[in-house]
């Protein structure tokens, strides 16, 4: 259950026990930080997924300067690869 690049502490394995997840340093979780035991013996929501921030795209624009938390919608109307062997 603990997520891949994260961690997670849980308060114990029985109806109503809670599992709180993080990531370490450098990558972004994606999903629920917490989770919750179900009576029937599920937890409410599945184990996060830790994603690396250091593969994604570094964008920069003449005319603005995008932070942290920026959301940025790219539209691509043509992709071209390029190999030199």
């Amino acid at each position: 259950m603990k997520p891949y690049k994260g961690n997670m502490s849980v308060s114990g394995y029985y109806y109503g026990s809670v599992a709180k997840f993080w990531c370490l340093s450098g990558h972004e979780m994606t999903g629920s930080d917490t989770a919750t035991c179900q009576q029937t013996g599920n937890w409410s929501s599945p184990s996060p997924t830790c994603l690396s921030l250091a593969g994604y795209l570094r964008l920069s624009h003449r005319h603005r300067r995008f932070v942290v938390g920026s959301v940025v919608v790219v539209h691509i109307s043509r992709f071209l690869v390029y190999y030199n062997s």
